[in-house]
């Protein structure tokens, strides 16, 4: 007889209707605040047993390398791609450190002078 994978035979084994992969909506991992909801979210989960061990194992080392990453990263104001509400319509990020033309174009007028200083 042939050894069996007993991960495989975890993916073929029927499961139960609690048992079924929900599809998590999880937050990019941006930032310490971001990784922590995501850090709940497969927590609850995995507790209600809406996903399988070996995803939320997947998915928690994920999240724990965003963690270590974020703690070197600094994301710039300029670099807020999208601001996301509450139900209740409460920006999620700050709306004040968005760029607008005159901010950029002062930023390349300022990195121009600085090049014509270093030449």
């Amino acid at each position: 007889m042939e050894p069996v994978d007993s991960s495989a035979a975890e993916e073929s084994a029927p499961r139960s209707e609690s048992q079924r992969s929900i599809v998590l909506q999880l937050p990019a991992p941006e930032d310490s605040a971001s990784i922590q909801l995501a850090l709940i979210e497969v927590i609850q989960a995995l507790a209600a047993d809406q996903i399988k061990p070996r995803r939320a194992g997947l998915l928690l080392y994920g999240l724990q390398v965003a963690s270590a990453n974020a703690k070197n990263v600094h994301v710039h104001a300029n670099s807020i791609r999208a601001i996301s509400f509450t139900k209740e319509g409460i920006p999620l990020a700050t709306q004040e450190h968005g760029w607008d033309v005159e901010d950029i174009e002062e930023a390349d007028r300022q990195a121009e002078e600085e090049e014509d200083e270093d030449e």
